[in-house]
């Protein structure tokens, strides 16, 4: 009997030995409204265990095109904190931690339209596959020039603006630095320009936008200045009129309320 129960406890340690290993942990992102591709071009992911070091020495990229863009596979086990940011800048966003997320200039184009997950997910669950949803961390800033006389050598169009942040919290989804920023746009002609920037500490924060015309030569050919503009996560403030106009006359203001496919809560138009 006792070569029996020897022999049980043999045969039981060799199937543990061959016992097959749990399925890696497969995480989908995707935006709230529409396909990461169509909302963003790039994204960062880093993962964050529970002394908060990172998992992953570098920050992990992903571009559309790449093959399982938008999913991550990991084989870990245990509970982690998983940011992810999706975003179209040429450049890598920098994962601090789950409190800070920091974007750099790049082309004269600091931050793009911003999706985020920050959450904790349990890598040990029986579930092998989650579908996470990815929120708009930004508001926009819209420039919408009407037809007019554009004067000549008109290059770039240079927004700078004060109250708004470059940086984010992906656990609050706010701004985090508040600082005075600049940004340039390569000047293509009449129509719409888009800023985006993280309300500062809050879902909604007032900016002041200064606008200037430049040639290539650095010179300001025209120049407007809009105070006190609303700026709230996820809506659009459009500024509508002629821009290059000698008049300072005061602008109507429309306030529009829809859902757009991209997922925008709201859109006001501001005519100048």
């Amino acid at each position: 009997m006792r070569q029996l129960v020897l022999a049980l406890v043999a045969l039981s340690l060799v199937a543990c030995n061959y016992e097959q290993p749990q399925e890696p942990m497969r995480m989908i992102f995707a935006p709230a409204s529409g396909t990461p591709g169509e909302c963003f071009s790039k994204l960062n992911i880093q993962l964050f265990d529970s002394t908060g070091a990172k998992v992953f020495s570098k920050v992990k990229v992903q571009n559309t095109g790449d093959s399982g863009f938008g999913s991550l596979t990991v084989d870990l086990s245990g509970t982690y904190t998983v940011v992810a940011v999706g975003h179209s800048c040429a450049t890598s966003a920098t994962i601090k931690s789950p409190q800070l997320v920091q974007f750099t200039a790049s082309n004269g184009e600091k931050n793009t339209d911003t999706f985020c997950f920050c959450g904790q997910v349990d890598m040990s669950a029986d579930e092998r596959s989650y579908e996470v949803t990815m929120d708009r961390a930004t508001a926009m800033f819209r420039l919408s020039m009407e037809s007019e006389q554009v004067p000549e050598g008109v290059t770039k169009l240079l927004f700078e603006y004060t109250g708004g942040s470059a940086n984010f919290n992906p656990t609050t989804m706010q701004g985090c630095t508040k600082s005075n920023q600049s940004e340039s746009r390569a000047f293509t002609g009449l129509g719409s320009y888009d800023v985006f920037t993280f309300p500062y500490m809050a879902d909604s924060c007032r900016i002041k936008m200064t606008i200037s015309a430049m040639d290539a030569a650095g010179q300001v050919v025209r120049k407007r200045v809009f105070n006190s503009v609303p700026m709230v996560r996820n809506q659009i403030s459009e500024y509508r009129g002629r821009f290059f106009a000698d008049d300072d006359d005061p602008w109507a203001v429309v306030s529009l309320h829809f859902t757009v496919n991209s997922g925008w809560a709201d859109h006001t138009v501001v005519r100048f």
